[in-house]
């Protein structure tokens, strides 16, 4: 009994963590997507400059989105921000990725101020600010 109970608790632990893991979800003009973000210095053979890093916001239409390549260039270069800590930047670029074969994510790029992010235990406060 005591093994079953513990099997269930387990269970229901790397259920809680896998929620806690699954994208935030973000309403735009251009319909509903699944929001994450990474901190990295590279992406393929764009490095950032000395001192900065970039910050990369990954938005991924939900299942009934038709957003388009072209829509979404349209709409975010319309003047895409975002705001770590205190301070504001400008998009640098926007970068498409077929996932699996199968569906395009978006991936907003922010070039910041790095403070060590990509290996901070707390990540910084950020926020996306759409056109």
């Amino acid at each position: 009994m005591k093994r079953k109970l513990l099997i269930v608790i387990v269970i229901c632990i790397a259920f809680l963590l896998t929620a806690c893991a699954t994208p935030e979800p973000i309403t735009t003009e251009l319909g509903d997507f699944e929001y994450e973000q990474i901190f990295t210095s590279q992406l393929g053979e764009e490095v950032a400059a000395d001192g900065n890093t970039f910050l990369v916001v990954y938005l991924t239409p939900v299942e009934g989105n038709g957003v388009t390549e072209d829509d979404a260039q349209e709409y975010f270069y319309r003047g895409t921000k975002a705001r770590v800590e205190t301070q504001e930047y400008a998009m640098a670029f926007l970068a498409y990725e077929k996932v699996d074969g199968s569906f395009v994510r978006y991936g907003l790029v922010f070039e910041v101020v790095d403070n060590d992010y990509e290996n901070a235990k707390q990540l910084p406060e950020t926020s996306l600010i759409l056109p």
